[in-house]
């Protein structure tokens, strides 16, 4: 008996879990509309603004999700000097590494599909590749950068030439790798590594790598503006990329085609098109990927020292205000990208601007405006999702037992009622949400978070055990 008190005890100490959650209020729509959510606009246009003036930038492009709704989008600046164009919402940008985050979704869509697994050595699709240190690198190494891959493919100087290697230039730089630590010691960023995983795909994929992200994800999302280069249609919507000389702006070099380096940074795209991929990330539809390999993308793989944030699979994670925020910034000679989303609040951030900066604080700064309204909005909306009950809930209150040791403090407060374990920190709340049958509930937050609660009454009415999730307690006599 002693070890189940002590089972029991530890399953309801447990943190409870975020109560609020948009989830609950998605048929919603105008989330803009909110006084939060319209007060965090204000502040996040400011903020804006004073980023372009300090900083000098050129031209700067952001949208911000929540749910299924784009709740604010922004653009100022100009996205052309020369030709004075002013920077739009649907002014194309390179967007860089984050292309990194197409690349692992085509991978895992693979995987759905049952034609390769995240587990599987990559030389069983480039048998060619020769690795020294790892030569069974599998693609979740890879994925999460813990391969000990170098960041760039040996005699890479494409950066300095803006000659990029078309693939077959690159099946001969994997004829010679070495890794430069081994696998799982520490966190190695690697463009190499994404490369390799593109050449993977299109083998596996049986079709050229960028034609299989256009098909599988661009055009499914209705990303119409991006891909691996811009169409004569769209042309006139490219950003220009531009570096600070001498507090002036300066042009940078023109470079196009990326050749066998698109899979690590070769997207173009706007803040618009980004959203959608974005509110893809929140969507319960298990289309283009899903729901449950979205979700693994974004679960940590790796954990940095110290625990301050990790790696997913291509995903960056980190915190923010208590939350964890899934993460990729892309950044080349003119142009940076950041696109940002927290699972909890269905809330999401794309930014581009045409010209190197510090991308990632200036979106880290402009998520966390919305953070706190956004969680005060979602836990309104939830509260009046749940049906009130009356004051006969007032018959399940009380102190609930495990044999002789108090467990559960249960009590109607507000039309809802509510619980917590005895003892527990003040916080640690979670609430019984009424089901279909009487005196059935569902248990929402808490370690018991989706499981059942059913309170069983005798002929009087009085109650007499709540089974909640797999324990049964007894009231206080």
């Amino acid at each position: 008996m002693y070890k189940s008190i002590v089972l029991i005890v530890a399953f309801f100490i447990f943190p409870a879990s975020h109560m609020g959650s948009i989830t609950q209020a998605q048929e919603a729509s105008n989330y803009s509309s909110y006084p939060q959510i319209a007060d965090a606009v204000k502040q996040a246009e400011e903020f804006t603004d004073s980023v372009f003036s300090a900083r000098k930038l050129p031209g700067i492009s952001v949208a911000v999700t929540l749910g299924k709704e784009i709740i604010w989008q922004k653009a100022i600046g100009m996205a052309d000097l020369e030709n004075n164009i002013p920077a739009s919402v649907n002014t194309i940008y390179r967007i860089q590494s984050i292309t990194k985050i197409f690349t692992a979704t085509r991978l895992m869509q693979l995987r759905d599909e049952g034609i390769l697994h995240l587990d599987d050595p990559v030389i069983k699709y480039l048998p060619y590749m020769q690795l020294q240190g790892n030569k069974n690198v599998s693609f979740k190494q890879i994925l999460s950068h813990v391969a000990g891959l170098p960041n760039e493919a040996p005699k890479s100087n494409h950066w300095s030439t803006y000659k990029f290697p078309d693939y077959d230039e690159y099946k001969q730089k994997l004829m010679a790798l070495e890794a430069v630590q081994p696998p799982f010691v520490d966190y190695k960023y690697s463009n190499l590594g994404f490369n390799i995983i593109g050449m993977a795909v299109a083998a596996a994929g049986n079709n050229p790598y960028e034609n299989q992200i256009d098909k599988y994800i661009l055009k499914p999302l209705g990303m119409k503006r991006s891909g691996f280069s811009v169409s004569p249609e769209f042309a006139a919507d490219l950003a220009v990329g531009y570096e600070l000389s001498d507090e002036k702006l300066k042009q940078v070099k023109i470079y196009s085609d990326m050749g066998a380096v698109n899979p690590s940074g070769g997207l173009y795209s706007t803040v618009i098109d980004m959203a959608h991929f974005l509110m893809f990330q929140f969507s319960e539809k298990n289309d283009v990927l899903s729901v449950t390999s979205r979700r693994e993308m974004r679960t940590p793989h790796f954990v940095y020292q110290g625990w301050w944030g990790g790696t997913g699979l291509s995903w960056h994670l980190e915190k923010l205000d208590g939350f964890t925020v899934f993460t990729h910034g892309g950044g080349a000679p003119g142009y940076v990208a950041q696109i940002s989303g927290i699972d909890e609040l269905k809330l999401g951030l794309v930014l581009c601007i045409n010209s190197i900066t510090n991308q990632h604080d200036i979106s880290k700064e402009l998520l966390a405006i919305f953070v706190s309204p956004v969680k005060e909005l979602s836990d309104e909306l939830e509260a009046e999702s749940y049906p009130l009950l009356g004051p006969e809930a007032v018959i399940y209150e009380g102190v609930y037992y495990m044999g002789e040791t108090p467990i559960l403090r249960v009590w109607f407060e507000d039309k809802r009622l509510w619980a917590i374990q005895e003892g527990a920190p003040e916080g640690n709340e979670f609430l019984f949400v009424p089901g279909e049958k009487e005196h059935h509930f569902k248990m929402q937050g808490g370690p018991l978070d989706g499981e059942k609660g059913i309170f069983l009454l005798d002929s009087s009415g009085r109650v007499i055990s709540l089974e909640v999730g797999s324990y049964k307690l007894t009231p206080e006599k």
